[in-house]
């Protein structure tokens, strides 16, 4: 039987997954960076844990997280550098040498689909992690609060090593981008914390955020997100390593919760669920939409894309929101035909 859909669930995605295509875009902005960096990954992983359910038995959850994450990372990952091959829109190196960077999944270095790889890494200590949790005989607050802060230290420990550590630690490393290593293990704590976040909300929290959720909440999380991104000047020695860091959490924390507020209070369109509920087809296929797309406007308005690419503020901008949805639509004949006769590359069983 097929599980209901939780719409929210499925708006909050959909956000995610437009934020992704509009910051992948040719006319991604500092400022467009800034607003949608400190939630869109995060909240995809607040959104696995919200829907996890914990059953015992590590190997019928290792099978079904192969089924739904390791199986379409593999086959899109390897779609795209084969695409890459024949639709020559950007530079590329040979196929077996893009294959073989994409298996071992360095960050910077060769990553496809990087984020769905990241994620199935981070569920295998979250199931123990979770295990663990549900086994506790502590009580139930004090439960609650000793995860949470054992999730956040792993998590604290891990994003200091990767943004703080020594960036040429590694053959692959260079001093511009952060400490990265094979199948993103330097991310799979920070996954985790998240991921435990939305297991602990739908479990314990959720009804009184609800209680507390509105328009007034929504417009407080937004003027919170808009001072934390553009107001805090980040510089000078008072922006300290261990500021830096909270920082980054608090406004991760503050931006989730303004979008899981506004995906509580909108019905959304059937379109915006649609892509909600196909974040991986998006994932793996928006690259190469948005390649088609911008090479298709540079040739055939050379004077409008130079406009919109060198434009500064607003504009720009727009532009960007505008390919995201463009691309949001493009994709929907490869979504459906994936789903109709296909849907084993996104983990789930063909219909009868």
């Amino acid at each position: 039987m097929e599980k209901k859909r939780i719409v929210w669930v499925d708006l909050a995605k959909f956000f995610c997954m437009f934020a992704v295509m509009a910051d992948h875009s040719a006319m991604m902005t500092d400022a467009l960076d800034g607003f949608v960096e400190p939630w869109y990954l995060n909240l995809f992983s607040f959104a696995a844990g919200y829907v996890y359910f914990h059953r015992r038995g590590f190997g019928a959850f290792f099978r079904k997280k192969t089924r739904q994450l390791f199986v379409p990372w593999l086959v899109f990952s390897m779609l795209t550098i084969a695409l890459a091959q024949v639709l020559s829109f950007n530079e590329h190196e040979p196929f077996l040498v893009e294959a073989g960077k994409n298996l071992l999944q360095i960050q910077y270095y060769g990553s496809e689909m990087w984020y769905v790889a990241a994620l199935f890494v981070a569920f295998l200590p979250f199931y123990f992690f979770i295990d663990a949790f549900e086994r506790s005989a502590l009580p139930e607050r004090k439960r609650q609060v000793l995860f949470l802060l054992a999730a956040f230290l792993l998590s604290a420990a891990s994003a200091y090593f990767s943004n703080f550590g020594p960036r040429e630690l590694f053959p692959w490393g260079r001093p511009e981008v952060p400490v990265t290593l094979p199948w993103h293990l330097e991310y799979m704590f920070q996954a985790m914390f998240y991921m435990f976040l939305g297991y602990l909300f739908r479990r314990y929290w959720e009804p009184a955020f609800d209680r507390k959720n509105s328009w007034a909440l929504f417009a407080l999380l937004l003027a919170l997100h808009l001072v934390m991104v553009y107001g805090v000047r980040r510089t000078g020695s008072w922006y300290t390593l261990r500021v830096r860091l909270f920082h980054m959490y608090l406004c991760a924390l503050v931006a989730m919760a303004m979008v899981i507020s506004l995906s509580k209070q909108i019905a959304g369109t059937r379109h915006m669920r649609y892509v909600g509920q196909n974040t991986v087809v998006y994932y793996g296929l928006h690259g190469k939409a948005e390649s088609l797309l911008q090479t298709l406007l540079r040739r055939l308005a050379p004077d409008l894309w130079n406009t919109l690419r060198w434009s500064i503020g607003g504009w720009r901008v727009i532009a960007a929101l505008g390919i995201a949805w463009a691309v949001s639509w493009l994709l929907v004949p490869a979504a459906w035909v994936i789903n109709r006769f296909f849907p084993f590359l996104l983990g789930r069983r063909k219909k009868a």
